[in-house]
């Protein structure tokens, strides 16, 4: 058995999966299971930005609206940072598994390698991608790393994409 974890990790939340892979006498099995879900207890706060400039043609009020946004302070970010590592080292311990794949903004990345000396098992293997990826489906996630070579291909794709090569079609 082949066994991975995944975390998703954002400013305002973290999701974490494990991912397994199987083989007997029918072929490979895998299963992909979300396992949790944080949310950052530290509130964001509202901004505004500079207000946009006026077009002079069309003199549209929106065009006076400030750009409003939710933030969160960078101190917020490292201990949320830190609360999701402490969460994932959890399930490593449970889970046991081969490699640790982190998935997060590059700047959430940093934060992520600064927290993480102490919290991680060391000699764990550990991938990166610096993707914000907490929308997806389980689905699109499986594809995702797949397409960046941190999972492997699913079996019947992996079979699909031989018979293609091995009989191709006449155009």
């Amino acid at each position: 058995m082949y066994r991975v974890c995944i975390a998703l990790v954002d400013a305002t939340r973290a999701r974490f999966f494990t991912w397994d892979r199987t083989s007997d006498e029918l072929g490979a099995h895998e299963r992909l299971i979300e396992r949790g879900e944080l949310v950052n207890p530290t509130p964001g706060r509202l901004i505004e930005s500079a207000p946009a400039v006026s077009d002079a043609t069309h003199g549209s009020p929106s065009a006076h609206r400030p750009d409003q946004r939710w933030q969160i302070s960078r101190t917020a970010e490292t201990e949320f940072a830190r609360i999701a590592l402490a969460a994932l080292r959890e399930l490593l311990d449970d889970y046991a598994p081969q490699r640790l794949i982190l998935c997060a903004s590059p700047r959430m990345l940093v934060k992520l390698r600064t927290c993480s000396p102490g919290l991680l098992p060391d000699g764990m293997i550990c991938d990166e991608l610096p993707r914000d990826l907490l929308t997806v489906s389980p689905s699109e996630l499986r594809g995702t790393l797949a397409l960046h070579r941190l999972l492997p291909a699913r079996p019947c794709e992996a079979a699909i994409e031989y018979t293609e090569r091995a009989n191709p079609q006449p155009i």
